[in-house]
């Protein structure tokens, strides 16, 4: 039920020495207002420090160049206490343009359709999809990649949020089963290394919403954590309109 959407799901590399790709996460592509973004989980963006971020343009590879806007500068309140992992940049027409070229799609995003309105926890299945690092093989310029969709789950209720040392006002969590069926096949694990920054979807009632971005996986709760894309969309929406 998730699949259509796996075109708004990008990988992310780095370039730690010229010309030898490194997988580094995943990231969406996001259509908000007049403008085109990728959101990802904060500490891919930070890697940047070690070497250039790239994405999978044609006719080749790019680094964005838009400035790295992060959650802890858009909610310094709210990023400061309960470690809000999420960024984002704003992409240009030029690189929109590649990555179009390159099949990737842009999710139109607005404050009303990220979340289904007075649930708690998300009603109906959720989902993680990205690009794990085992799906990727890279020579040189070129890059193969396979998207992955994960199994279906529940997301967590507050008081188990709560219970992990998270805050369900700003944090997302999805339980992982205690046995993992994807297509009717039982698969051995998990395969999360390279997920990171990838989407969260929430299905219920034949709609399904992007609702966070995948941080990270707390095996000791069986929780699979991400940051809920609402607050930010509403600041980014308030200070549109103040700007």
């Amino acid at each position: 039920m998730f699949e259509k959407h796996g075109h708004v799901v990008t990988p992310v590399y780095i370039e730690r020495t010229p010309n030898k790709l490194e997988h580094l996460g995943s990231g969406v592509l996001v259509q908000f207002k007049e403008g085109y973004f990728i959101f990802t989980a904060a500490h891919v963006l930070a890697e940047k420090v070690n070497g250039n971020i790239l994405l999978p343009g044609k006719p080749n590879f790019f680094g964005p160049s838009g400035t790295t806007i992060s959650s802890c500068q858009l909610l310094p309140e709210v990023a400061h206490k309960d470690s809000v992992d999420l960024s984002y940049l704003r992409l240009t027409d030029d690189e929109v343009l590649k990555l179009r070229v390159s099949g990737a799609k842009f999710l139109p995003v607005t404050n009303d359709n990220l979340e289904p309105t007075g649930s708690t926890p998300f009603p109906g299945v959720g989902a993680v999809s990205g690009y794990p690092s085992a799906s990727v093989t890279i020579s040189g310029q070129i890059s193969e990649v396979h998207f992955t969709d994960l199994v279906e789950m529940d997301f967590a209720s507050p008081e188990r949020l709560r219970k992990a040392g998270f805050n369900s006002e700003t944090t997302i969590g999805l339980i992982r089963p205690k046995k993992l069926w994807l297509d009717g096949q039982r698969l051995r694990d998990l395969d999360l290394e390279g997920m990171s920054g990838g989407a969260i979807w929430a299905h219920d009632k034949g709609h399904v919403r992007l609702v966070g971005i995948f941080t990270e996986y707390r095996s000791s709760r069986s929780l699979l954590i991400g940051t809920r894309l609402k607050p930010l969309i509403t600041e980014m929406a308030r200070r549109t309109r103040l700007g």
